[in-house]
């Protein structure tokens, strides 16, 4: 089946759940922003999700987003979904890293924090001549 209209995207969109696991609980929801012309005409798809706030207390929940993925006009169904997985996988790795935290030097870090900027990524980085 092809995608051919917002409508068919979003009842196949919200057809996605994750069953039997502790992401049952995030609450996956999606968004959805006709485009065209922008290379090409379609749709951005954005998922949302519930999940506690690292930067707080864990004990509340908040809403979190990803970013944007282009389905183009046309796309096969199978296309919107192994992209929805993508997106949400992006999401899962996302929190996955902002969750993980070591003790270094007496204080404890999120070594892999994904919202560091290049220059704070290049902080102790090799330097490489070329």
């Amino acid at each position: 089946m092809t995608i051919t209209s917002g409508s068919d995207l979003m009842d196949l969109l919200e057809s996605i759940k994750m069953l039997g696991t502790r992401f049952e609980d995030w609450n996956f929801r999606w968004a959805m922003q006709e485009v065209k012309d922008f290379p090409t005409s379609g749709w951005f798809i954005r998922c949302s999700f519930e999940r506690p706030d690292v930067n707080g207390d864990f004990t509340e929940q908040s809403v979190g987003f990803g970013r944007k993925w282009l389905i183009e006009y046309g796309a096969s169904d199978t296309g919107v979904v192994f992209t929805a997985w993508l997106a949400i996988q992006q999401v899962i790795t996302h929190e996955l890293h902002e969750s993980f935290t070591v003790m270094v030097d007496g204080e404890r870090v999120r070594l892999l924090d994904p919202h560091k900027e290049l220059s704070d990524l290049a902080v102790g980085s090799r330097r490489i001549e070329g």
